[in-house]
Parts: structure tokens; sequence; C-alpha cells
């Protein structure tokens, strides 16, 4: 499945800690960690999938996303940090925006939130009901209006 869209998350804890524990479980992984510092790492080549999303289809979430692998046609992005406290630096959001005008002019993702669809940018509470990341601290408009949304 192509690239269409773009789910955001925090990892809850550092870039470190959750690039050892993603080697060490194998069960989860993102394309792209975007550390407080604004530094950006590749951690999943684009065209292959990342287990960014989950794959359970829990109670609560939607129909489509109980009936489809959000993983699949979405490019994970972590932030390092916490959605309990939410603190995101300039410069990290400054980075944050960087990467998805990349990704967005790439693989023409359109730049406006779409919770129920493959397309677009969505938050990883949007696709399980079990998480409430990136959180409200999370400047999902900035970014999507400098993406041209």
């Amino acid at each position: 499945m192509p690239i269409v869209g773009i789910v955001w998350h925090t990892l809850e804890g550092s870039s470190s800690g959750s690039r050892d524990w993603w080697r060490q479980c194998n069960c989860a992984s993102a394309h792209f960690i975007v550390e407080k510092t604004g530094r950006i790492l590749q951690c999943v080549e684009l065209q292959n999938r990342a287990w960014h999303a989950g794959t359970e289809p829990w109670e609560g979430r939607s129909q489509f996303w109980t009936n489809h692998n959000a993983n699949s046609g979405t490019v994970g992005i972590e932030l390092e940090g916490y959605a309990s406290q939410p603190s995101f630096p300039r410069v990290q959001i400054d980075a944050c925006i960087k990467l998805a005008r990349w990704l967005t002019r790439e693989y023409t993702i359109i730049p406006e939130h779409l919770p129920d669809t493959w397309q677009g940018h969505k938050r990883h509470s949007d696709v399980s009901n079990q998480r409430s990341d990136p959180g409200n601290a999370f400047p999902l408009a900035e970014v999507l209006r400098a993406c041209g949304g």
C-alpha cells in the first residue's frame, strides 16, 4: 500500500530507551523519532511497514480502525517525551514541521487532520482508544498549516 498518511505518537520515554526496548522485544517500531533536541532519527525505511499503531481491534475503536491495520500506508512518527507530561520544545516542533513538510510533498499526503481514514494526519489517539498520545500540547494544527493545510 502506498504511503498516504502520518500517525503522530509520543514515545512515553526517551529516544535511546525506546530504541533499546524495540530491539529487545521486536514488537514495535516507528519510521522516525523526533528527539527533544530536534534531531530526527529514521528507524525504519519508508518502503517497509513499521509497527507503530497496534494491531488489536480493541473495543471502542471506530469501525474503520477495527477493520484496518493502521500500520499499512502510514508513516509512524514518535516524539520523544510523554503524553501525560507534554513538553515539546520549539526545536522539536520545528523538526516535526520540517519532517512533515517533506513527507507531505514527497508522498502527496493530505495536510489535514483526518482521523477515520488512511489519508492525512492523525494522532495515535485517533487510531486507538487505549492511547492518549501525542496529547493536546502537540500543535498538530500548526504542523498542518506549515504543510499547506
